[in-house]
């Protein structure tokens, strides 16, 4: 006999409430795990990153986004020297994990990234001694150790919308808009930095008193950091001395060779400087073929005294080596000179011929 609509009405009902308390049943041991294995997972978390600083961490708050991320809030670096106090503040560090690995028996291994996002870092040279120890601590530590066995071997560090702001006495130097990946890749890092940097220095008799640019750094390096290549492109540089639209270096460097390289252009001349430290060896290389100082820069403030030597037109090669240990200076080169104004065709002569060592520099 068919049922009514009522009793189909009933069954529903029940079947439903049936699977309630069956996912209930389920659930709640999982849930349970979980809620522990995540507060133990948070427990290690910070504990492993103030093993690895040497200082307290405090935070405002953690939230949790079950099945992706922690997003620790108002986290705070402690003063060893003045307990209570900050020694750095970050506004929200976020950590990405693989849930199912929280369970295991190392839980750090779900660590996939660790993001820094929205915060402003400044350091006074005068005033954070202790900042300056911890960075300096970090930065000659091997990297391995900070991307150590207790982590996933594809940690990935990263920095979102970050300001870093240095200053020294009257010097200042600054990062806005800073974003930046760091990836370890089998026995190597690949790291992309990109952000508006800049540097002043309020001395008025400095001879460098300014310079602005965006910049873009892509690389890697090995895990201890004594080989690394890196391509560095700056855009749109205003400075107190010059104005260039855009460069780029490519710099590769060993414990044996320092090399950077002027690349990815269409400019009719090629720069190169290398630096052997094993003899404490500078060496600057210049090649070109109808270049144009001023149609590649523009000068400005005491170099815009100077336009109609940058108006010339330049062809050949010149190299200077420096020992730095000997303070001895070597240069040659074979250049052609084409100056259209008649107050630098005064002063030389259109073919240059020169070979020199002058011998100790004091």
């Amino acid at each position: 006999m068919a049922l009514s609509r009522r009793n189909i009405h009933i069954v529903q009902v029940l079947l439903l409430l049936f699977l309630i308390s069956l996912t209930v049943v389920i659930l709640w041991p999982f849930q349970k795990a979980l809620d522990r294995s995540m507060l133990e997972f948070r427990h290690q978390l910070i504990g492993y990153l103030e093993g690895k600083i040497g200082r307290s961490i405090t935070y405002g708050s953690i939230s949790p986004a079950i099945f992706r991320h922690l997003e620790i809030r108002d986290m705070e670096i402690l003063d060893p020297g003045t307990p209570g106090e900050a020694l750095l503040s970050i506004r929200k560090l976020r950590i990405t994990y693989n849930i199912f690995d929280i369970f295991s028996e190392e839980p750090l291994q779900a660590v996939r990234e660790i993001r820094f996002e929205n915060t402003a870092i400044s350091f006074d040279m005068q005033q954070d001694e202790d900042l300056y120890r911890l960075v300096m601590e970090l930065a000659a530590a091997p990297q391995q150790e900070f991307f150590g066995e207790d982590l996933h071997e594809g940690l990935v560090v990263s920095g979102r919308n970050l300001r870093l702001h240095y200053r020294d006495d009257s010097h200042q130097t600054w990062i806005d808009h800073l974003f930046f990946d760091i990836r370890r890749e089998n026995e190597d890092f690949s790291i992309e930095v990109r952000g508006d940097v800049g540097y002043s220095d309020s001395r008025t008799d400095a001879p460098f008193g300014a310079f602005e640019s965006y910049l873009s750094v892509s690389g890697g390096m090995s895990l201890s950091g004594s080989r690394g290549e890196f391509s560095f492109l700056m855009r749109d540089i205003q400075s107190s001395l010059f104005d260039l639209p855009r460069i780029t270096f490519f710099v590769d460097y060993s414990p044996e060779r320092v090399q950077v390289r002027k690349i990815q252009d269409r400019e009719p001349f090629d720069l190169e400087m290398e630096y052997d430290p094993v003899v404490g060896r500078v060496r600057l290389g210049f090649i070109g073929e109808d270049f144009r100082p001023a149609g590649f820069f523009t000068p400005r403030g005491s170099l815009a005294d100077y336009d109609p030597w940058f108006d010339a037109v330049l062809s050949g090669n010149a190299e200077a080596a420096f020992n730095l240990d000997l303070a001895d200076l070597d240069y040659r080169g074979d250049l052609l000179l084409t100056c259209p104004e008649a107050n630098c065709r005064s002063f030389l002569t259109d073919e240059l011929d020169f070979t020199g060592t002058p011998g100790a520099l004091h």
